[in-house]
């Protein structure tokens, strides 16, 4: 490979309290590899949107069949991460780039109407906020020319398969990544990366990253520079997780951050696993049947939540026997962030209840909220 890496050895050693130090990476290549660990890397991709709610159900259905082909052809060796950024706008830079400019060539009056409805809107609270989407491949490899291969390779796939539903899919180049994850975690406080600034700097990539403060004394928030940023996850979902819910948080006007992991097991793990849990849930609803039989009760089925990851579960064994779908093991993680505690509390709730809504459970990680700083973030690699 003949991109430099960005950081000469022993140098790493220099920056040891410094905030940058707490992002858990080694280098970020110009090319867009990121070294994660000694070996293991990623390479992270642009992902445009696919309103399949506006198409009819054969199509749905084939996008909805697209997307399970692309995710069930990775193995067991790859870590796949989607990334969800859900960023407030800067609502002055942006009226500043949607805003139709008077020309006074006669249709002045509609561009005064279009942009009266623009303005209308943003100042009302609709579409204030925009959706970054990021998948990231992450695995382990012997070393960064083979990694960048490997990792492109499925990329490539990827992109192929998308383009047959219309969705763009464009890797990120080393600047791309900087600055992305310098928005995430600084906002517009920062001036738009180059490695030419890195060549004069003697910095990482990860000093152009890191904002000015991370402290995390608090068990279940971090703050960075004036924010607090509470990273909680999703537990006790069905053996599908559909993007219902995903959507919903999109509405829901916080800004936040959500990232799934997820990591196929060999079709002989899965099957063995899926079989446990299975037998772990109905030995949990014959353990609420003799509950309720004792205060008199007899109910042939127990819980909704439990009847229906158990239907579940002999459903997706039986799809794995016939079709070769396989498991993966998932994290699902949302970061939200809010100004002081009290706002984070209320988006917290918000959460919650949207979580409700979807039969889904939310669960704070106290102590663990550097582990899942780091997972939360398009890195490719899971550090819970």
């Amino acid at each position: 490979m003949t991109n430099k890496k960005e950081e000469v050895k022993g140098k790493k050693e220099e920056v040891l309290p410094s905030t940058a130090n707490t992002l858990s990476y080694q280098a970020l290549y110009q090319n867009g590899l990121m070294q994660v660990k000694e070996d293991y890397f990623s390479q992270s991709y642009l992902l445009g949107d696919v309103n399949y709610q506006t198409v009819g159900l054969e199509d749905k259905g084939a996008i909805i069949e697209k997307y399970s082909d692309l995710i069930n052809s990775l193995d067991d060796q790859t870590n796949f991460q989607l990334t969800i950024f859900n960023k407030r706008l800067n609502l002055e830079k942006f009226r500043q780039s949607v805003l139709y400019e008077e020309k006074e060539d006669g249709y002045d009056s509609y561009r005064k109407e279009l942009n009266r409805m623009m303005n209308q809107n943003l100042d009302s609270g609709e579409n204030n906020f925009s959706a970054v989407k990021l998948i990231t491949f992450g695995r382990k490899d012997s070393n960064p020319k083979q990694a960048y291969r490997s990792l492109s390779q499925i990329g490539e796939y990827f992109k192929s398969g998308f383009s047959e539903i219309d969705a763009r899919f464009e890797s990120l180049a080393g600047e791309n990544r900087v600055n992305l994850l310098a928005d995430m975690l600084r906002g517009e406080h920062h001036l738009p990366f180059s490695y030419r600034d890195l060549t004069r700097s003697g910095q990482t990539t990860r000093h152009f990253i890191a904002p000015n403060l991370l402290d995390f004394k608090n068990k279940n928030y971090l703050q960075i520079n004036d924010r607090l940023l509470q990273i909680v996850y999703v537990r006790d979902y069905g053996m599908e997780l559909g993007d219902q819910f995903i959507r919903d948080l999109m509405q829901g006007d916080l800004e936040l951050i959500v990232s799934l992991h997820a990591q196929s097991s060999t079709k002989a793990d899965a099957m063995k696993k899926l079989r446990t849990k299975k037998t772990l849930m109905e030995s949990q609803k014959i353990g609420e049947q003799q509950k309720l039989a004792r205060t008199g009760i007899y109910l042939e089925k127990v819980g909704h939540v439990l009847e229906s990851n158990i239907d579940e579960a002999e459903e997706l064994l039986k799809t794995m026997t016939e079709t070769g779908d396989k498991l993966f093991q998932t994290v699902f993680l949302i970061g939200v962030f809010g100004q002081d505690e009290e706002e984070l509390k209320q988006a917290l709730d918000t959460i919650q209840q949207v979580a409700g809504s979807n039969d889904l459970m939310i669960d704070k990680l106290p102590y663990m909220q550097e582990a899942a700083f780091n997972s939360l973030l398009p890195f490719g690699c899971d550090f819970l």
